[in-house]
């Protein structure tokens, strides 16, 4: 044997009277379900006769991420005016501050399973400013994750592979589509005796490592067996390792 190795307008005589110096304007926040997050309005501040500043363009991907992400924020800004516009980004961990994070880029892999991120992004003129806001992101279940490589497969009696789960979760092991009696127990050791009685073929292997939230990592081992072999040879079987998520 050898291996083949994502409007109640009310009418009025009296007009409305202008809006009050340091009026605010607000709407509700939009939630980070999706892939990507386009983040609402969620206030607006002007003083004098300066309008404040236009956020064109805001997106935040991904909005479901997991500890193995890294949030990314696009944001265009433009001044009606022509004055410069300074953007401050704003990150919250479960409502609080981070205080080390002030630029586009928020790495998820200090933050556990269920931590709700959201960033507030502020484009200020000199006399107002905008802010918009992304919406609360939950950190989400992230699948384990495959060390072993195919290549690193020589034999299949007796191999462990090995697999990590980045939210520290334990690991259950199975295995799929391969020869009569090829197991796997929960250590990740292979175990497998050919008979004389095989009638061998080409197999696919999935091997799954799931946590218990179901999440899985695959790794595939194409797989070519030899009739009537008690244990057959393993051979070099370069692969692509499959990761779920």
């Amino acid at each position: 044997m050898w291996l083949g190795l994502f409007w109640l307008g009310c009418e009025t005589e009296t007009p409305a009277p202008p809006p009050r110096t340091g009026a605010k304007r607000h709407a509700p926040r939009a939630e980070g379900r999706a892939a990507d997050v386009a983040g609402s309005v969620d206030e607006e501040v002007r003083t004098g006769g300066d309008r404040p500043p236009v956020i064109e363009r805001f997106n935040v991907k991904p909005g479901n991420p997991t500890v193995l992400s890294t949030i990314v924020a696009t944001v265009e800004a433009h001044d009606p005016d022509g004055e410069d516009v300074e953007l401050e980004y704003r990150w919250e961990a479960d409502g609080q501050r981070i205080g080390d994070a002030r630029g586009p880029e928020l790495a998820v892999a200090d933050f556990p399973r269920d931590t709700v991120i959201t960033l507030l992004v502020t484009a200020r003129d000199s006399q107002g400013e905008t802010t918009r806001s992304s919406g609360e992101m939950r950190v989400r279940n992230a699948p384990p994750q495959f060390t072993t490589q195919p290549a690193d497969v020589t034999r299949l009696d007796g191999f462990r592979l090995v697999a990590e789960d980045p939210d520290g979760d334990a690991i259950t092991w199975s295995v799929e589509g391969g020869p009569a009696a090829l197991t796997i127990d929960q250590r990740g050791v292979l175990r497998w005796q050919g008979s004389e009685d095989d009638p061998g073929g080409a197999f696919t292997v999935k091997i799954k490592a799931t946590d218990p939230g179901g999440e899985a990592g695959t790794l595939e081992l194409p797989l070519d067996v030899a009739p009537g072999k008690k244990r057959g040879p393993a051979g070099p079987a370069p692969a692509p390792v499959e990761k779920s998520g």
